[in-house]
Protein backbone atom coordinates (compact mmCIF):
# COMPACT_ATOMS: atom_id res chain seq x y z
CA UNK A 1 0.00 0.00 0.00
CA UNK A 2 2.75 2.65 1.06
CA UNK A 3 4.40 1.84 -2.51
CA UNK A 4 1.92 2.33 -4.06
CA UNK A 5 1.40 5.69 -2.56
CA UNK A 6 4.87 6.61 -3.13
CA UNK A 7 4.34 5.84 -6.84
CA UNK A 8 1.59 8.12 -6.98
CA UNK A 9 3.25 11.25 -5.21
CA UNK A 10 6.17 10.43 -7.80
CA UNK A 11 3.75 10.83 -10.79
CA UNK A 12 1.75 13.98 -9.13
CA UNK A 13 5.24 15.93 -7.77
CA UNK A 14 6.14 14.66 -11.96
CA UNK A 15 2.91 16.16 -13.17
CA UNK A 16 3.03 19.13 -10.99
CA UNK A 17 6.72 20.10 -12.50
CA UNK A 18 5.92 19.61 -16.24
CA UNK A 19 2.43 22.01 -15.09
CA UNK A 20 5.16 24.62 -13.57
CA UNK A 21 7.43 24.59 -16.45
CA UNK A 22 4.06 24.73 -19.12
CA UNK A 23 2.91 27.62 -17.07
CA UNK A 24 6.44 29.67 -16.61
CA UNK A 25 6.37 29.85 -20.50
CA UNK A 26 3.06 31.43 -21.13
CA UNK A 27 4.65 34.64 -20.65
CA UNK A 28 7.01 34.26 -23.37
CA UNK A 29 3.98 33.26 -25.34
CA UNK A 30 1.75 36.31 -24.31
CA UNK A 31 4.96 38.45 -25.25
CA UNK A 32 5.47 36.49 -28.73
CA UNK A 33 1.58 37.26 -29.17
CA UNK A 34 1.57 40.95 -28.55
CA UNK A 35 4.56 41.05 -30.71
CA UNK A 36 2.96 39.67 -33.58
CA UNK A 37 -0.64 41.21 -32.88
CA UNK A 38 1.00 44.48 -32.93
CA UNK A 39 2.48 44.18 -36.53
CA UNK A 40 -0.67 42.92 -38.20
CA UNK A 41 -3.47 44.98 -39.23
CA UNK A 42 -6.86 43.94 -40.08
CA UNK A 43 -8.73 44.23 -43.43
CA UNK A 44 -6.76 40.82 -44.93
CA UNK A 45 -3.19 42.46 -44.74
CA UNK A 46 -1.07 39.74 -43.13
CA UNK A 47 1.95 42.17 -42.29
CA UNK A 48 2.74 46.28 -41.66
CA UNK A 49 4.67 47.84 -44.51
CA UNK A 50 8.03 47.69 -43.81
CA UNK A 51 8.32 44.40 -41.24
CA UNK A 52 11.07 42.31 -41.84
CA UNK A 53 10.91 38.71 -41.44
CA UNK A 54 13.57 36.03 -42.26
CA UNK A 55 15.81 39.06 -42.56
CA UNK A 56 13.99 40.51 -45.46
CA UNK A 57 11.36 42.92 -46.01
CA UNK A 58 8.08 41.85 -46.71
CA UNK A 59 5.07 43.38 -48.76
CA UNK A 60 1.89 43.22 -46.84
CA UNK A 61 -0.70 40.37 -48.37
CA UNK A 62 -4.05 42.20 -49.28
CA UNK A 63 -7.22 40.23 -50.48
CA UNK A 64 -9.18 41.81 -53.07
CA UNK A 65 -12.41 40.27 -53.88
CA UNK A 66 -13.31 39.18 -57.39
CA UNK A 67 -15.52 41.34 -59.21
CA UNK A 68 -17.09 41.00 -62.75
CA UNK A 69 -16.98 43.28 -65.15
CA UNK A 70 -19.09 42.98 -68.79
CA UNK A 71 -16.94 43.18 -71.59
CA UNK A 72 -18.64 45.96 -72.62
CA UNK A 73 -17.29 48.04 -70.10
CA UNK A 74 -13.95 46.80 -70.61
CA UNK A 75 -13.80 47.81 -74.44
CA UNK A 76 -15.01 51.47 -73.56
CA UNK A 77 -12.31 51.78 -71.15
CA UNK A 78 -9.60 50.65 -73.34
CA UNK A 79 -11.47 52.77 -76.12
CA UNK A 80 -10.98 55.57 -73.66
CA UNK A 81 -7.32 54.92 -72.44
CA UNK A 82 -6.35 54.04 -76.24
Amino acid sequence: MHDSLRELNAKLLAEIAKLRKENAEIPKLREKLLIFAEGSTVDGMALSFGQIQNDEEVMPVVMVPTVDVPDSVIDQLNNEVG
